[in-house]
């Protein structure tokens, strides 16, 4: 075959040819029915997981928001014998909490063995930092002190608190025969009924709608019935809305607060209130434990 004929039937073959696609054709009956059956078995499966998962709704996740701890003081009379009841086995029977053993427990710690309890000022009763809440149960208190009460056996003569121990170090002074002494006055002691404290939280949540992005947030608190969303360029869109808190426990059941697991948001607008010892046992917590 030349050269110019093999040019020739390529051109043709490719500009001056009509490619028709052959069919088969599988006359089947059983086969038929097979497919079909398969064709709808796979629809339905997709409708019901379609519907099941919602999946014409994002899923997304919200952050917490304005979320804050504080104390308050007892609402009645009642509240305040409860929080300043000296008769509780912490305060009659502190050595049932002793920790066994010797009294070193770790490097740079000693066993806990406090003497007692008191009852702290308000002010040392919690601290707060960054939305977290500090309420102590137990204190273990430092003093140093020098002067006339400190050296020569003269502590000997101080009236200390049950439990405190005193540590002399005294050293010679170069200008001097007197000798410079410095005191440490160490004791541990509990808190006094810190689980009867009332335990202020306001809360709410805050969602990111343009998948982390920050252009479109929605934000709502149990501090107001109005949600609010934010759009990078657009006016705030406000709408009403119920914020309903639910507290579970560790297990998943409802545990209450301040007698209720459910606060709407009419209940909560100034905060959900309850003792230490009500969140603790939502948190499956005993302080006596």
């Amino acid at each position: 075959m030349s050269a110019f004929q093999a040019i020739r039937d390529f051109v043709v073959d490719e500009f001056f040819v009509v490619s028709v696609p052959k069919r088969l054709v599988i006359r089947n009956h059983k086969l038929g029915i097979l497919l079909r059956v398969s064709q709808l078995v796979l629809f339905v499966g997709l409708a019901i997981g379609c519907l099941a998962n919602q999946v014409w709704q994002r899923s997304l996740s919200p952050a917490p928001w304005i979320t804050e701890f504080w104390l308050e003081e007892p609402a009645d009379e009642e509240g305040h014998k409860r929080l300043h009841n000296s008769n509780v086995q912490h305060c009659n029977n502190p050595k049932s909490y002793w920790e066994s053993g010797t009294a070193s427990v770790g490097p740079g710690r000693n066993a806990f063995r406090p003497h007692g309890c008191e009852a702290l000022a308000s002010f040392e009763a919690s601290w707060r930092d960054n939305g977290r809440l500090f309420v102590p149960t137990l204190v273990q208190e430092t003093e140093i002190f020098g002067g006339e009460l400190c050296g020569n056996n003269s502590t000997s003569i101080m009236e200390l608190p049950p439990g405190a121990s005193v540590t002399e170090h005294c050293m010679d002074t170069h200008v001097s025969k007197v000798q410079s002494c410095s005191c440490t006055v160490d004791r541990t002691f509990f808190t006094q009924n810190p689980e009867q404290q009332r335990i202020v939280l306001r809360h709410g949540y805050s969602v990111d709608l343009s998948q982390g992005r920050g252009e479109a947030v929605m934000q709502q608190s149990i501090m107001s019935p109005i949600r609010r969303t934010y759009v990078s360029g657009e006016p705030v869109q406000e709408e009403q809305a119920e914020l309903v808190t639910i507290i579970l426990a560790t297990d998943g059941s409802p545990c209450k607060v301040g007698g209720r697991s459910e606060w709407l948001q009419s209940e909560a607008r100034w905060g959900i209130t309850g003792t230490l010892g009500e969140w603790l046992v939502c948190a499956g917590v005993n302080l006596d434990a």
